[in-house]
């Protein structure tokens, strides 16, 4: 008997489409990357371990029990997922770079289709609302790797924007200037995105495992500063 379970692909449920999963998987775990490299005079290879995690692939078996399944409905819903989530699992997602399908079999009244999601080797907290914070405030970060915050805030002139111990210089704005410092893109850039390449010198922001502090200094504005933490866990 195959059950009716669902899953989520940026909020949007498989069973809007009628495809269903019979067992869900496991949670997928990435693969560190290694270097290899051979010694003259030796018989065997010697490696080490980077700090680089390989992407992981997510195989969903799906089933659908409606004859002559529309695959245009399936492709709509695949062809732009940025988000999967599993329901079995609902506090974590993880975040989709490719898609790719094979149709494993098809049958006269069930069709079995499996749905490979490529994504990156963490998995994200699906709740990860932007903070309001204040100057000097300690963030947890609850996640079993560093996390790369996504921070938003205005400022006049210099400052110096602080995540533990790193420090960013920020210099020579215009007034009330709206700003992203975006640690997951490693760039920084104005309310119109575009890219500040000459205002910055110093650390992009990263927030080690449990606490780290919040502090500015110079012209931003104390109520103005916005975070969102993008905890992850391997």
């Amino acid at each position: 008997m195959i059950s009716r379970d669902y899953f989520e692909i940026d909020g949007k449920s498989s069973n809007t489409i009628d495809l269903y999963v019979d067992t869900i998987a496991m949670s997928a775990m990435a693969q560190r990357q290694y270097n290899e490299y051979t010694v003259e005079g030796r018989d065997e290879s010697s490696c080490y371990k980077t700090e680089f995690l390989n992407d992981i692939v997510v195989p969903v078996p799906c089933y659908t029990f409606t004859r002559n399944y529309d695959t245009a409905a399936l492709h709509d819903f695949i062809q732009d997922a940025r988000i999967l989530r599993d329901p079995l699992r609902p506090d974590k997602v993880y975040r989709v770079k490719k898609v790719f399908t094979e149709v494993n079999y098809q049958g006269h009244d069930k069709t079995l289709i499996t749905i490979n999601f490529q994504c990156s080797p963490h998995r994200y907290a699906y709740d990860n609302p932007e903070i309001v914070v204040t100057n000097g405030d300690i963030i947890e970060n609850k996640g079993s790797a560093e996390c790369l915050p996504v921070i938003r805030l205005t400022i006049s002139g210099d400052g110096l924007f602080a995540v533990g111990s790193r420090v960013l210089q920020l210099f020579d704005f215009p007034q009330n200037c709206r700003i992203t410092i975006d640690g997951e893109k490693e760039l920084v850039y104005d309310s119109n995105g575009n890219v500040l390449l000459n205002k910055t010198i110093g650390n992009l922001p990263r927030m080690e495992r449990g606490n780290n502090t919040i502090a500015w200094s110079g012209g931003i504005d104390d109520n103005s500063v916005r975070l969102v933490k993008n905890e992850r866990w391997r």
